[in-house]
Parts: structure tokens; sequence; C-alpha cells
């Protein structure tokens, strides 16, 4: 058994602007809170306790609180996701590492949590079931799915008071062939379902590496998404920039990616590595927020009357006849990345690289898709092209 505390932590990237500790002060129904346009500094404090087993031969457990006040502020040392939370969650899991029948081991987990803001808003609650297995003919396979209650959010109007979200389901899954083998198959794939605002999203990730010999590997793989969100953010608008519009967006997503490894000898190596990306999306309903706390979710916007001009949408966001005009949100977005690099390590230690790094990019105002086209119109934008060359000598032998 285990126990422990911390009382700093930091956790994947989101943006930064909405993760800035200002947004929970300023946010206009935050009352356990305080903002002073004045300050130039914030002090805070995180906590984090757990009670864990960890050994054993198959049963695992854990459970804990994790604590950060609204003014914990470490994004100049690393990432932070969020702060003002107080969370409590438990896991218990059940793993099998002798094998049985076609398996050679297995695990199945079950997670829960609850969580608050520090004026102990809910801000969620749910938990999953999930698990993996590998097979006697080392292929493997995992999935698992997610039931979230919703909980009220200090983020959605991007400092503006909170917003009820709403419940969803979340899964994923996936499985790959045996790795030891020239040729290896892998597919995962993951969704969110939000039945009150008809939202969704998959994406589809299959992937395919052949090692001919000893010296090359070769692979491809690529990320196909789908996304159709009710409540897409737009922008603040209205004479006192106080009213927060949202729109339905349709998005879709292709990456395909390219990766080739070959050694001449020990010393000479060469690798190649290319990625064109695609997203567009396309904007519609545009809404704004009616009661961002209503138990209906249709009751938290109501819709407005929108006309497009040219490039630009049109609409009156609070109602005082005063049209509100901003750029069609629409996109196509275009990029290619290409790296290749040529190793030689001329001594024990030392070593010359070149490289040649392209990128493209293109982008226009239009939420159609079409992948072919996409494609042509990306390699027809210009290149920028970069050669560098970098020498290492090792000194002392």
């Amino acid at each position: 058994y285990v126990l422990g505390s911390t009382i700093q932590g930091s956790e994947d990237a989101i943006d930064r602007a909405q993760r800035s500790p200002v947004r929970y002060y300023q946010r206009p129904d935050a009352d356990h809170l305080e903002y002073d346009p004045t300050r130039t500094s914030l002090s805070g404090g995180s906590a984090f306790f757990s009670i864990q087993k960890i050994g054993g031969e198959h049963w695992r457990f854990s459970t804990g609180v994790h604590t950060r006040s609204p003014g914990f502020e470490v994004n100049d040392l690393g990432y932070q996701r969020d702060a003002d939370s107080f969370v409590n969650w438990v896991w218990v899991g059940y793993r099998q590492t002798t094998p049985q029948g076609p398996l050679r081991s297995w695990n199945l987990n079950v997670n829960g949590f609850q969580a608050w803001n520090l004026g102990w808003d809910g801000t969620g609650r749910g938990g999953n079931v999930n698990g993996s297995v590998q097979f006697k003919n080392f292929w493997n396979a995992y999935g698992g799915v997610n039931r979230e209650l919703g909980g009220y959010s200090g983020r959605t109007l991007r400092g503006g008071p909170l917003f009820k979200g709403e419940s969803s389901t979340n899964f994923w899954s996936g499985f790959g062939s045996d790795s030891r083998k020239a040729v290896r198959f892998n597919l995962s794939t993951w969704g969110n379902v939000r039945s009150e605002s008809d939202s969704w999203n998959v994406g589809l990730s299959p992937s395919l590496r052949f090692r001919p010999s000893g010296r090359a590997t070769l692979s491809v793989g690529s990320h196909l998404g789908w996304n159709e969100n009710d409540y897409q953010w737009v922008g603040r608008m209205g004479a006192d920039k106080d009213e927060y519009v949202f729109a339905r967006i349709e998005q879709r997503t292709v990456g395909v990616l390219f990766r080739m490894d070959y050694a001449f000898s020990p010393t000479l190596s060469l690798q190649l590595y290319a990625e064109p990306f695609v997203s567009a999306g396309k904007y519609s309903d545009f809404k704004a927020v009616a009661n961002p706390v209503a138990d209906a979710y249709a009751d938290r916007f109501r819709a407005l009357d929108t006309r497009y001009e040219g490039d630009d949408v049109v609409v009156d966001a609070d109602g005082d006849g005063v049209s509100d005009r901003f750029g069609r949100p629409d996109f196509n977005f275009k990029q290619f990345r290409s790296n290749t690099v040529l190793r030689w390590e001329y001594l024990p230690g030392s070593a010359l690289f070149l490289v040649w790094s392209q990128g493209r990019n293109d982008s226009v105002s239009d939420g159609s898709f079409s992948y072919g086209r996409d494609v042509r119109d990306l390699f027809g934008a210009p290149a920028e092209n970069v050669f560098m060359v970098k020498l290492s000598y090792w000194m002392s032998r």
C-alpha cells in the first residue's frame, strides 16, 4: 500500500488563454472569489492525496483527492489544465498475467469520479469501464466506455458565468497485430455522443508498418475525424460584449502520415517523414446564450436571425436593433510538413546531420471538404524549404 501527498503538479496542454487563473476571478457569478484588476500577481496552492494498492497478483485499487486553488498558476514551468477544482476519484482494477486458453494476459478496470470548484458547484461526475487483452499469437486489443453526467463549466463561456454542460458518452477501442512480424497492422477508434444537443464525434486511425529487412522500416497511417458540435464557440458580441454567441459546426479532418527509416550501414542512416493534413468546418444555426444554467438544453440558447453579406455574417446578438458583423468562421485549412534527415557517425560519438524540412500552408474561408481537391490546392501552395547542417564532435575519448 502507498500513502503519499504532493503540493504541486502539471497536466496536458490546452489553450493558455482558456486556462489562465484570471478567468476564474473574472467570472461574474464566482461568489467565492474577488476580482482585483490592480493585482500584478496571484498566489495559490495545489494538493494531492491518494491511497493505492499497486502490488499483488491480481487486484489493484486507488482512491484519493486532488485540489487546486483558483490562484494556483504554474504554466511558466509546465502545463496546467485548470485550477479552482476539487476532484475525488476511485479506481479498481483486476489483472491476469498467467496464460489462460487463447489469452496470454488481460485486465479490466472500473473508475468513478466527482468534481467541484471551490465554490462547491458540481463540475462533473461519471465513470468508465475499460480493459485490454493480449492473445497467445501476440495480437492485442483494448476498449472502454465512459459516461459523464455533466456539470457546471467555468470555461465554456470564456470568462462568463457558469454554463451547464450536458451528459455525454465516450468510447474507444483498437487492436494490433504481432509487433514481432515483418508486417504489423493497428487500428484505433474513438468517439463521443451528446444526445441533448445532437452532437457527436468519431475518429479512426489505421496504420501499417512494414520491415522488409533489418535495415529498413516503412510505415503509413492516417487519422480520420468527423465532428458535429451544436455549441461551437464563435465569440462575444453585443454593445457591451456580454452576449455569448455559438453555432453548430460540421467538421471533417483527414491526415496521412508516411515514415521511412533506412540504415545503409551501422554509421549511416536516412529518415523520412511526411504528413499532409486537411480540416474543413462549416458553421450554421447561430445562437446566443439565453440562460446558461437552464435545466433543458433548448432553454440555454436563443436562435439568432442570421444573414450573409459577402464574407460576413450579420446578426443582432443583443436584440437592440444594431447588427453585429463578423467574418464568416467557415474554414478549410491545409498543411504539409516533411523532414528528411541523413545521419553519419563519422567517428564514434561524433555525427554529421543533414536536414531538409519542407512546409506548406493554405487556408480559405470555405467549409466545404473534398480531399482530392484540397490536397491538390495544398501542393500548389508556395513551399517553405529549410536546410540545416549540424556537426558534433566528441572531444574526450
